[in-house]
């Protein structure tokens, strides 16, 4: 949508001859020399006559106008300076200095400089910017040594948002972009007298070691992005967002029940980025590594009231079993509240660990058989898995942003004070003795099939549970309810008393317990 004016074809170039021009200028020309020609073959260059010419270098960009093109095929199209730039992730200084110092007969510069980014830092397309590979250099050995030691020395943490088959270490969040990383890293080596390694060389180790950024997992949907490059077919595309476009109206109509009858209870659940404690300002408590607390948050549709459990790493980590017990404990305190309760319906994403599993439907057909409730589990469609319970979480971070929080109740109290219409939220802090073991429940697995070619747990995207001990499924919300074809434990095997999931408190790293005692003096 370039709105640059009509000398401008950037509308006539997908996404996908992006995508291919990007690879084979950094993956398919090997040299420096053949890059700078083929950069500069695309740029057109004009002296404009009521200007003063000039031979000095500083001067010339102010006698000379740019015209930058891509080419497809054998077409060579006009394209603004943003989308040319964006499309080989160079910068425009870089640019500028190979055509320039082309035309007065100048030695050309080595490598670009990275993209003059805003605050925000965009990046090029994720599948683009991975084939950046890091250039050899005889004279940066020492330069590369100091920029791994500086990224190996930042605490780290694993992702737990349906990321267990990726290799990537993600910063913890004291960072948003690699410009406030790098300007941190420039920042140590002016204590240590030491000459910082450019941008470009910093960029490019920083993606070699496989490092990212701690971010949400509301990220853009894979499979719409894949369809913008061309790399899914359109019937793939259309199931996906039938399947998207079906959920959201099921959840409309869900919404709807709960808003007209005292007996159907339809919640939202979700759990928030990870938060870290002490949450100071100091310069020096980036390299400390900090305890993990972590909020479960559960919306009702109908009436907007918010339940969030609060805990620490040290009392309980992000497995099923922490979360199949929280959602009992609520739900369980709504059925003391509202004894006319007979229909509870979920919707969550279908992370695996945290809501499409057995474990939380062993404990989800627990509640339904104790308390006599029907329960409907149903799960958004990956990549579009926006919903209530979001704003719950960007409500709580707009808060916890203006202060610092020395210990864990005092995101208690800002989660408390981060908002107060309709009503505030009401947050409890659990331990370690608050979560129990569904593990050994009524099913060992909730894949609707068991040979090849059977639909996977992924496929799932409604669970019914019902009072004698029946678990029933959808592969899709118009479909009729088939039961579950696995052969549960009798009820009366299980679950005779709750076992607890931990027995003590659980330990930290020695590290980790380390630098929180080094941390100490700050509070």
């Amino acid at each position: 949508n370039c709105k640059n004016g009509q000398n401008f074809k950037c509308d006539k170039i997908t996404d996908l001859d992006r995508n291919k021009l990007f690879t084979n200028f950094w993956k398919n020309i090997d040299s420096w020399e053949t890059k700078r020609a083929a950069i500069v073959s695309l740029v057109d260059k004009s002296t404009p006559d009521w200007r003063r010419k000039t031979t000095d270098i500083e001067n010339a960009r102010k006698n000379v106008s740019f015209q930058y093109h891509l080419k497809v095929g054998d077409e060579k199209i006009r394209v603004c300076k943003k989308m040319f730039l964006n499309t080989f992730c160079l910068g425009e200084k870089s640019v500028r200095a190979w055509v320039l110092k082309g035309m007065l007969d100048q030695p050309l510069p080595l490598q670009p400089e990275p993209l003059e980014n805003s605050q925000d830092d965009p990046e090029p397309m994720n599948e683009m910017h991975l084939n950046v590979t890091e250039e050899p250099s005889k004279t940066d050995t020492e330069k590369r040594e100091g920029i791994r030691q500086f990224l190996n020395s930042l605490p780290k943490m694993e992702s737990h948002y349906c990321r267990a088959k990726t290799s990537k270490e993600y910063l913890e969040p004291n960072w948003e972009t690699k410009s406030q990383l790098y300007r941190e890293y420039a920042r140590v080596c002016a204590e240590k007298n030491t000459e910082p390694a450019s941008r470009a060389l910093f960029h490019k180790v920083f993606v070699v070691m496989n490092l990212g950024f701690f971010t949400p997992k509301k990220d853009q949907c894979e499979t719409c992005i894949k369809h913008k490059l061309g790399k899914v077919s359109e019937e793939e595309y259309t199931k996906h967002q039938n399947r998207k476009e079906g959920a959201r109206k099921e959840k409309d109509s869900d919404k709807k029940k709960s808003e007209e009858t005292n007996s159907t209870l339809v919640v939202a659940v979700d759990v928030q980025k990870v938060l870290t404690c002490p949450d100071i300002r100091a310069s020096s408590s980036y390299y400390k590594t900090k305890l993990k607390v972590h909020n479960y948050s559960i919306f009702n549709l109908a009436n907007h009231d918010v339940t969030c459990y609060i805990w620490h790493e040290g009392n309980g980590l992000l497995d099923g079993d922490v979360f199949a017990s929280m959602l009992v404990k609520y739900l369980t305190k709504q059925k003391e509240e509202n004894p006319d309760l007979t229909d509870v319906i979920v919707w969550s994403d279908g992370c695996t660990n945290q809501n499409r599993c057995e474990t939380v439907a062993n404990a989800l057909l627990y509640f339904s058989i104790k308390k006599n409730v029907t329960v409907y589990q149903k799960y958004l469609e990956v990549g579009h898995t926006q919903m209530e319970v979001d704003s719950v979480h960007s409500t709580i971070e707009r808060k916890i942003k203006r202060h610092e929080h020395y210990v864990p109740a005092d995101y208690i109290r800002d989660i408390r004070e981060a908002r107060r219409e309709p009503s505030p939220y009401y947050v409890e802090s659990l331990s370690f003795k608050d979560f129990y073991n569904f593990g050994d429940g009524y099913y060992r697995s909730i894949r609707p099939g068991t040979k090849k070619g059977d639909p996977f747990v992924t496929d799932l995207r409604c669970l019914k549970y019902t009072s004698k001990g029946e678990i029933w499924y959808k592969l899709d919300f118009p479909e009729q309810w088939e039961l579950l074809p696995r052969r549960p434990k009798p009820p009366a095997e299980v679950y005779n008393e709750l076992k607890p999931l931990y027995n003590k408190p659980l330990p930290i790293t020695a590290r980790k317990f380390k630098d929180l005692q080094e941390l100490k003096h700050l509070l």
